[in-house]
């Protein structure tokens, strides 16, 4: 249940501004300058948030890309270190 509150949340947080890139974007690129990700269906992005979320909580990095994201990506990440 933490891990799908989290992911809620990141998920809430990224769609703001579009401009996270999830890691497998990183991996292949994309043509017109837009992750592919925000064109797929709801529940993909939401398994791709849980995904991310998971890696939050045992301290891997995604690359934040705003203030917002940074500050959420540490307290999970210090959330984890606790837990």
């Amino acid at each position: 249940m933490y891990v799908h509150f989290i992911a809620c949340i990141w998920y809430y947080i990224i769609d703001k501004k579009k401009e996270w890139i999830p890691p497998l974007d990183y991996l292949k690129g994309w043509p017109d300058g837009q992750p592919e990700f925000y064109d797929k269906s709801t529940q993909y992005r939401y398994c791709v948030s849980l995904y991310a979320s998971c890696l939050f909580l045992f301290g891997n990095d995604l690359g934040a890309r705003d203030d917002t994201q940074l500050i959420f990506i540490s307290i999970v990440n210090i959330m984890g270190a606790i837990a």
